[in-house]
């Protein structure tokens, strides 16, 4: 069981940075950037954030973990949450509180499930596992996003009264830090990190690069170029479609030291600038983790897929 947890615990940690906005080194998209040819008129992609309003996202994930010896672990893990904009500071920036609503989690070892979890049908029955008594105590969890006038997030403030919430009475604390780490739950607060810095038009296209610290896990790395596709209707709105292709990479210590190889990421993502706000995106991730433990080296094929949606 231990295994497995920290198997799923990994493979959940790589999704929400793969689907992240990242807030540490990012590329400056400006000097990076190459106009194309296009005689459209420029487009700022920027968030904006009214007081007052909320809006509900719900993250997906779907992880596909080959064993070898013809043994899958699969994933299957969602959660939607709010982010209602609060307070509009004097610095022009704003405070935006985060709030889970519901959670859902699903792992399997071929056709063994051995973890299962949805907060819209808990009986309330302690489970054996170490994650769905965290899963279950983090709806009704808030967390609160200082932002700065370029929507860079700041401070998140919360965050300690959050992890006592989850982890209250588990005796893997330190799993549940890494895979909710401060840095994480950041990347849930919109997608200005990796959005242009300057105004864009259809063909356009910018790096993008993130370096994250995973509390006591890993680093990561992701690399990539964004390209402003073409405009399009996505959900009942007017949406400019940008698509990414990059590499994934990274490394870990501890008693069970990996790297992560082969990674790559490529996916589709959809945002209505006049609103101001991501309506969807769509992922796809594949890697391997190379995994040394008590002198044995094991490597693990995942592919994954990552979506996230604007419910209301």
């Amino acid at each position: 069981m231990k295994n497995q947890t920290q198997r799923a615990a990994l493979a959940v940690l790589v999704c929400l940075l793969a689907v992240s906005c990242s807030k540490s080194k990012q590329a400056d998209s400006k000097s990076q950037s190459k106009n194309s040819n296009s005689s459209e008129p420029a487009v700022e992609l920027k968030v904006k954030w009214t007081l007052g309003k909320k809006n509900v996202q719900r993250m997906a994930i779907v992880s596909k973990v080959d064993m070898g010896s013809g043994r899958q672990q699969a994933t299957d893990m969602s959660w939607d949450y709010s982010l209602n904009t609060s307070k509009q500071l004097d610095t022009g920036g704003h405070e935006v509180e985060l709030e889970f609503l519901t959670t859902k989690m699903e792992a399997k070892a071929g056709d063994r499930v051995y973890m299962s979890f949805d907060s819209a049908h808990d009986d309330g029955k302690d489970k054996k596992d170490p994650i769905t008594p965290a899963l279950r105590k983090m709806v009704g969890g808030k967390l609160r996003y200082i932002l700065n006038a370029d929507n860079k997030v700041e401070r998140l403030d919360g965050y300690d009264d959050f992890m006592v919430r989850i982890a209250r009475g588990s005796k893997n604390s330190e799993v549940l830090k890494g895979m909710f780490s401060q840095d994480t739950l950041k990347h849930l607060c919109g997608w200005t990190d990796v959005l242009p810095d300057h105004p864009v038009r259809p063909g356009d296209t910018w790096k993008y690069a993130m370096n994250m610290n995973l509390y006591g896990m890993a680093n990561m790395t992701i690399d990539g170029k964004f390209t402003f596709i073409n405009w399009e209707d996505h959900g009942g709105h007017k949406c400019v479609k940008l698509d990414f292709d990059g590499t994934i990479s990274g490394k870990g210590g501890g008693a069970a030291p990996f790297t992560i190889e082969k990674g790559r990421m490529h996916g589709s993502s959809w945002f209505d600038p006049e609103q101001g706000v991501g309506i969807a995106s769509d992922n796809d991730q594949t890697m391997t983790i190379n995994v040394k433990q008590r002198g044995n080296s094991m490597s693990q094929q995942i592919i994954q897929n990552v979506t996230t949606t604007l419910v209301e």
